[in-house]
């Protein structure tokens, strides 16, 4: 197509008649060459359209990235395997977590003593407000907070992950993935939160990404969103086994209760954590075992035959 174009533009500026300035006739030739010609201009034009359209879109898509929102899903490490147009649309997606969990501040009335306050009571010393808490561990998300909350750089410890009423502390964070919570419910890993998430401040650019938008970018990015179902339970799974081999003397049913420190270091360095998934199987009855089990949080049903 361009070098007809370009055969056209010399043919003309090299002085040649064109169809217009001949008087006489066409010829066959002459006029199925203009008859192909005009259609050949219009595939040029729709060509340069759809250009200006794509470099409009990646304008837009490169200015997403400069936003907070943008940055925050490109640095993040839960994303860090995922295309950069699902993380377009994932930044696209965020929303505010003030604006979805309808967190206000509280309104303080001015203190007048709030100088004399400053001098006499050093800030580490004054009571410090109750954390709001967004998901409870062992039960159900509510509805409008089924998804995911993400934070970054210094706003990651407003954002605080709580299990067994412990709160993570920094020697799991090569296990636990830090400035995000409610992927396990999200991604539909667990139908209940496995943690406690609370905020201990405002939810000042703090991001969520809902459920229903999860699941729609799955329909489009399904190996991206596979990417995240298998790193949420990779973290997890991580993250109950860094916690057995820390507090094994909080985990272990009562069988263990008066065995020796060297038996339970090493029994803990042979078991495996399994994440159960509701209404899934943990084994059945009749069936070859190779292995032993316990609950350690969640519910379970034994039964045999028809009795529960």
């Amino acid at each position: 197509l361009g070098k007809k174009v370009r055969a056209t533009l010399v043919a003309r500026s090299s002085g040649a008649p064109s169809p217009t300035e001949n008087s006489g006739s066409e010829s066959p030739v002459e006029k199925a060459a203009s008859e192909t010609r005009l259609p050949a201009i219009g595939r040029l034009k729709a060509a340069s359209q759809g250009l200006v359209a794509q470099s409009r879109m990646r304008n837009l898509g490169e200015a997403g990235q400069r936003s907070p929102r943008g940055r925050l899903v490109r640095r993040h490490p839960f994303f860090l395997m995922t295309s950069r147009d699902f993380k377009e649309q994932l930044a696209s997606a965020l929303e505010p977590l003030a604006d979805v969990a309808k967190l206000q501040e509280p309104v303080q009335a001015e203190d007048p003593y709030e100088q004399v306050w400053d001098v006499l009571v050093p800030a580490a010393e004054r009571p410090q407000a109750k954390a709001k808490v967004l998901m409870s561990q062992g039960e159900a998300v509510p509805w409008h907070l089924k998804g995911i909350i993400l934070a970054m750089d210094e706003h990651i410890k407003t954002l605080q992950v709580l299990y067994k009423d412990t709160l993570l502390t920094p020697d799991l964070e090569d296990s636990f993935m830090l400035g995000i919570a409610g992927q396990e419910v999200a991604l539909g890993i667990l139908q209940e939160s496995p943690f406690t998430v609370q905020l201990n401040g405002p939810a000042t650019n703090l991001y969520f990404l809902s459920h229903e938008k999860l699941e729609d970018l799955s329909q489009t990015f399904f190996q991206d969103h596979t990417k995240l179902v298998e790193r949420a339970q990779k973290i997890l799974s991580n993250l109950m086994s860094a916690w057995v081999e820390k507090f094994y003397n909080r985990c272990f049913p009562r069988l263990f209760s008066y065995a020796s420190q060297d038996f339970m270091t090493a029994l803990v360095g042979l078991i495996s954590i399994r994440v159960i998934k509701g209404g899934d199987k943990i084994c059945r009855e009749g069936e070859p075992g190779n292995f032993g089990f316990y609950l350690h949080t969640g519910r379970a049903v034994a039964q045999r035959g028809k009795a529960n």
